[in-house]
């Protein structure tokens, strides 16, 4: 008995974060991260401020927090009460904290004992200057937790709840870091996972290539090698998803999987719509060194409809990668 309670308990851990951390700079902007934040069931959220300018003696650090509570905190507050309330998966605590520095090293260095950030791209401060936007830049791209981006101009349009996690995936092993922590968010968000490939010319290229040389010469393949290359590429594709899907729906998720055709950039951002919450590694490649990552993670985050996970190398959502064949 005492085994099946581990078990479950366990289980129960896996299917929420521990910590969440949502920076806020007072803007309404920052501020629709806590709705956000507020989706995935979670022990914790902490709300942190950063404040540029250390206070002065006279002032102390009791000033500059009240000025922010009297400001800021009613709005958070009952952000989070509207969230709560809507969503079963509430956090079991909400915290506030203010921290004094450069606004990106501290959210890095805060981020550290938290599972998950959730900030806004863009936003000004009461003071009007531009916290967010460059801060979520440099964030997401130094630092070591996980971060969902939300580019709140888009974001505001959307009426209704997170639909599904989007996974974009290229088969190479850094791509696939991203699905511990997509499993982990769709079980906190009681969501389906949606893995999406995109095989285009360089692929089939190469494809034409093997087989060239497997053939000896390329009008041994027929009047159209192209032809023949793609849909082979095709069909390794789909049975590389299926793959995916087969294991992650045998832990009981609800699996979808999607091919698409064409230059990955574009074919995402087009399958993608802002319901969706993408999770993605920070780079990646397959042997060619195709689409995966960099270039197109980077272009989802700044056009992408809906918010983007974005998955540090070398962290894996504190999950075991998922292996595929």
């Amino acid at each position: 008995m005492q085994t099946q309670s581990v078990d479950a308990e366990s289980e129960s851990r896996a299917e929420r974060f521990s910590s969440i951390l949502v920076p806020v700079d007072g803007s309404p902007e920052s501020l629709e991260a806590i709705g956000y934040a507020a989706r995935f069931r979670a022990d914790r959220i902490l709300v942190l401020r950063v404040e540029v300018d250390q206070p002065s003696d006279d002032q102390g650090e009791d000033d500059a927090y009240a000025r922010w509570s009297r400001e800021h905190l009613a709005r958070v507050n009952q952000d989070l009460q509207d969230q709560v309330a809507s969503n079963k998966g509430a956090a079991a605590t909400v915290e506030y904290k203010i921290r004094y520095g450069n606004p990106a090293e501290q959210i890095i260095s805060e981020g550290q004992d938290h599972d998950l950030i959730v900030m806004s791209s863009s936003g000004k401060g009461a003071a009007g200057r531009l916290l967010f936007g460059s801060v979520t830049d440099r964030v997401s791209r130094f630092g070591t937790t996980p971060t969902l981006v939300i580019r709140a101009s888009r974001n505001r349009a959307a009426a209704g709840p997170s639909e599904r996690v989007v996974v974009p995936l290229d088969g190479s092993e850094l791509a696939e870091r991203a699905i511990p922590l997509a499993r982990r968010a769709a079980l906190a968000a009681s969501l389906p996972i949606h893995l999406v490939r995109c095989v285009g010319m360089d692929e089939t290229l190469q494809t034409v290539r093997k087989m060239r040389k497997e053939a000896g010469n390329i009008y041994n393949l027929g009047d159209e090698p192209y032809e023949i290359a793609r849909k082979q590429t095709e069909a390794e594709a789909v049975a590389y998803l299926e793959s995916v899907r087969d294991q992650l729906a045998a832990e009981g998720l609800e699996v979808t999987i999607e091919l698409l055709g064409g230059t990955a950039s574009f074919e995402l951002l087009e399958a993608i719509n802002d319901r969706d919450i993408v999770v993605v590694t920070s780079r990646g490649h397959g042997g060619i060194q195709r689409w995966m990552l960099g270039s197109v993670s980077e272009r989802l985050l700044r056009e992408a409809k809906a918010p983007v996970m974005l998955v540090p190398v070398g962290r894996t959502g504190n999950e075991g990668r998922t292996e595929t064949a």
